[in-house]
Order: C-alpha cells, then structure tokens, then sequence
C-alpha cells in the first residue's frame, strides 16, 4: 500500500518535471527565435531589389518627324537636329554654363581685333568610316552652310564669315566680315565628311559623322536607327538608338503612354497633366524661351522709367509661376539665361511684387487719382496678347488684376496670331504680352538697339544712346573677361532701363519611363546632352 502511494507520487513528480522541462524548453526556443531571425521567413525576398548594373547593350526608342534630309547642315527641322546631334559634332559645344568650349578644336587663336580665328583641330578624330577629320572638312561644312538656304537651322552661324582657309590638314584661318566677340559661339555648327559628301555614292539619307552614334537605316515615314560608333563605343552604354517617325505631338504622347518610346520631348508640356504620374520619370530643365512684359515707348506715360518700375512691382510673378506653372519657371530680371557664365545673379530679383512701393513711386511724380475712382490719372493702357497662347491669355489677365489693384486701368486686348503680328508691328498697343525664344549667342542688338526700331526686332520702338553703346561694347569684346565685364554693364543699365519687364525664362521637361536609367544633362540645345549617361534596364 505505503508502496503503490510512493509509486504515485514518484510519477507524480516525474510528470511536473517534465511538463516544468517543456515549459523551459519552449521559452528557450521562443528567445532564440527573437534573437537569431531567419532571412529567409522574416523577409521577403521581392522586396530586396538589386542594384542595376550599367552594361552596353539595348535600343533606346524615341520618336521624330518625318526628315527631308539627314545631312545637317541643310536640315530645317529642330526636332530632327537634336538626334542628328548624336551622328554629328561640332567645332564647339556649350557647357552647361552657356559657355563654347571646344569638341573638335584642340587650340585657338583669335586675332587681337577680333577679325579672324585660327584653329587647329585635334588629331586622330575618325569619321564613322574611319576617315580622319581633317581642316578641308570644315572649310567644306562652312561653305555648304553658307550656300544654303535661309531656313536651314545652322544659317545664320555663317553669316559673318567672310573666307576660310586651309593652313594644313589640321589647322584652318576663318576670316570674318566684322569683328565681334561671338565667333566661337557661332562655330557650333555640325561637321560633315567631304569626302563622302561629294562620292559618287553619297546618300542624303545616310551621311557621315563623327559623333556618338552613326546612321545604320533610315526609312522614310517608318523609322530612323542608329548604332554606336565603332570608335564611342567605350563611351557609351546605349548601343542603338531607334527613332520612330511621327506625324505630329498628340501621336508622340500616344506612343509614350503606350510604352511603344521610352522617351519624350514635349514641345508644349502641360505640367498639371504630368505633375503626379508615378509610371515614368522626369527631368526638368530651364529653356531659352522668355516671357516678358513690353513697354510701348511712343506713350509718353510708359517712356517714364517710374511708372515702368511701379508696373514692374505691381505684378507678382511668383504667384504667376505657382498658379499658371507650378513653379516651373525660372523668375529673372535679366534676359540672360539664369544659366549663362553671363548672367547678373545679383540682378535677377530686383523687382519683388510690392504694391505699396508701385503707389509710392508713382505718388512720387506727382500722378494722381483727381476723381477717386480707385484709377491713377493715366489713361487706360492697351495689353496686347495672342489668345491662341492659352497659358498668356491666363497670365494677362492676372496682369490686369495685379494693376487694377495698384490703380492703373488696363483694357486686354486678345486677339489671333496674325492680328497680333500685325498690331504688333503697327505699334497699336501700349503693353505687350509675349516672349523671345533666344539663341544661345547673348547678343540682343536686334533687341534692343535703336537701329533695329524700323524693320527689325525693337518693335518697342526703345532708343537710348547709352544702351546703344553698351551694347556695341559688348559685340566688341575682346576676350572672356572684356565680354564678362561689358556685359554686366549691360544686364545693369537693363534693370534700370527697364524696356522690358522679365517676367520669367520657361522650364521644359524630358520624360522617360522606369526603363530608361541614368542622368542627361539637357541645355535649351541639345537635348540630348549626357546621353553617355544613360543605360537601359527593361522590367519584365
């Protein structure tokens, strides 16, 4: 009995303790698994991505206009010069900054007054078919350039170049018709091969280069391909590039959306369209197209330079810019590109939105408001804008408002492209709203110089003799630092002169989809500029 009681109690213990056991084994096993986690059941491997190796190889896909030629220097197409741009170099090429460095030009040598330039190309630069560069070549470019007709995109780089000639196969003299400070900002024309240009077997569709890539086939109204240079081919990872041809920019943005490109270039890029897109990457960058506000200086109210300023502080560009924008645009009180080597940084805010300094300045010279209608005594001033331009029609009427509320009456006056040249031209308005698309040369005699008010572009009728010869200054600089200096002067005398008010420089857009990888470095030019960058990596 006493035996059956212990045996009880022997299993008795021996059951806790093995319960106590498990207990104690399975705690052990629970801060082993908090201590030690498994990768491969705490983590999911979808969600560690692989860095993208950048290797050669792929096709970008982009799309053009159908072209009438391929040969460059007689090509009138804009669109169809930013990807001939990859087969052709020039001479020189503008850095980011706006400043001509030199591509295929090893040294130069610009004459003391200006007159001529001396350059000698580099050595061992081939042509796509293995020809070597040589000066003939570029005597050959300049005077198929200037044989050409007017609307071919390069025309007008040659037209201050009175001869060239050959000194040796690497070495060449341009003479020009007058000295000016521009003549390597005017040498970033494309250079072609005599030698193939003039073969019997010449192909207009087909033409030699020395850039990046070379033409591999072109089919008219289908598709224009190209193929990394035998000799680039270390420099760049996209082997070939295949240019799709479209007929106009609603077929480009279908194609986009399709994923049948995987590039875009808009030329009217609606930022709130594009501003939340989450299946495509994209790349702003500032243009040479300027808006601005111009004075009409046959009203003697607006050839007062205060009641210009009062104008100028009484529009709140910033607001312009978020609303009508999204803050793409760059605000500037110069016409110099916020870019350039040239532009007046300290210059490009000087006219901030302040209603109360715009009545105060224009208290100062005694204008009034003698029936205290809310209007100063100025009569009402005439705006002038194309309606077809939807964003300006916007900005116009803003304008209106912004002036209302300072006390000047403002009548709109809206009207199609073709009235709008011909008023334009006529001088009937008093303010105008437009832009400039600018060259990359800063030169803005035509703008501004009061030999340009009867038939050329000083359609504000603006005459001043000191801006006159600031900028006969500038065109006369003789190097860098004279030209950095002169035009300082100018963008200075500018601000005080106010002929124009500078609204903003506009930003455009490059947009890619999430297969397209790498950094472009676009200027208002080119671009294409940094494609070397890029490298394709197509998701499945």
């Amino acid at each position: 009995m006493l035996w059956r009681q212990n045996m009880k109690k022997n299993k008795l213990v021996i059951t806790l303790l093995i319960l106590i056991c498990a207990i104690l084994l399975s705690s052990c096993n629970r801060e082993t698994e908090l201590d030690t986690p498994n990768p491969d059941t705490n983590v999911p491997n979808d969600t560690v991505k692989k860095p993208i190796v950048p290797t050669f190889g792929e096709t970008l896909r982009v799309s053009i206009r159908n072209p009438i030629t391929l040969n460059p220097l007689l090509n009138e197409d804009q669109s169809v010069d930013q990807i001939l741009k990859l087969v052709f170099d020039p001479l020189f090429k503008f850095d980011s900054e706006y400043k001509p460095i030199p591509h295929l030009v090893e040294s130069f040598v610009i004459s003391s007054d200006n007159s001529n330039i001396t350059l000698t190309l580099k050595e061992n630069i081939l042509f796509s078919n293995q020809e070597p560069l040589t000066a003939y070549d570029v005597k050959y470019s300049i005077e198929v350039l200037q044989s050409a007709i007017e609307t071919v995109v390069y025309k007008s780089c040659v037209d201050n170049i009175q001869r060239t000639s050959v000194v040796d196969n690497q070495t060449l003299k341009i003479y020009f018709k007058q000295p000016y400070a521009f003549s390597t900002y005017y040498l970033n024309f494309p250079i072609v091969s005599m030698k193939d240009s003039m073969s019997g077997s010449y192909d207009p569709f087909k033409p030699i280069g020395s850039g990046l890539y070379e033409i591999e086939e072109f089919v008219s109204m289908q598709n224009l391909k190209l193929i990394a240079s035998q000799q680039h081919k270390d420099e760049v990872y996209i082997e070939r590039i295949e240019a799709t041809i479209t007929r106009d920019a609603s077929v480009e943005t279908n194609a986009f959306d399709q994923k049948l490109v995987d590039m875009l270039f808009p030329s009217k890029f609606d930022w709130f369209e594009h501003s939340d897109a989450s299946n495509q990457k994209t790349l702003s960058y500032t243009t040479n197209y300027f808006e601005f506000l111009g004075f009409n200086f046959t009203n003697q109210w607006l050839n007062n330079v205060v009641v210009r300023q009062a104008i100028a502080t009484s529009i709140n560009r910033q607001e312009i810019a978020d609303k009508q924008f999204l803050s793409e645009v760059v605000i500037n009180d110069s016409p110099v590109h916020p870019d350039s080597w040239l532009s007046p940084k300290e210059n490009q805010m000087v006219y901030k939105y302040d209603i109360n300094n715009s009545k105060k300045l224009l208290n100062e010279i005694d204008i009034k408001d003698a029936d205290k209608d809310g209007y100063y005594d100025i009569p009402t001033l005439r705006l002038l804008v194309n309606e077809e331009n939807i964003s300006r029609s916007k900005v116009a009427t803003m304008i209106q408002e912004y002036l209302k509320n300072t006390g000047i009456k403002i009548e709109i006056i809206a009207v199609d492209k073709g009235t709008f040249n011909t008023k334009l031209a006529a001088g009937e308005y008093d303010l105008v709203l437009t832009g400039w698309k600018l060259s990359v040369v800063p030169d803005y005699t035509d703008m501004f110089h009061s030999t340009q008010v009867q038939g050329g572009s000083n359609f504000i009728n603006y005459n001043n003799p000191v801006m006159d010869q600031a900028l006969r200054d500038v065109f006369a600089s003789a190097d860098d630092a004279m030209l950095y200096s002169n035009f300082q002067k100018f963008s200075n005398l500018y601000v005080q002169e106010l002929p124009y008010v500078s609204l903003y420089f506009m930003n455009s857009i490059i947009l890619t989809n999430n297969d397209v990888n790498g950094q472009l470095k676009p200027i208002s030019d080119n671009a294409f500029n940094g494609i070397e960058n890029l490298y394709i990596s197509r998701q499945e």
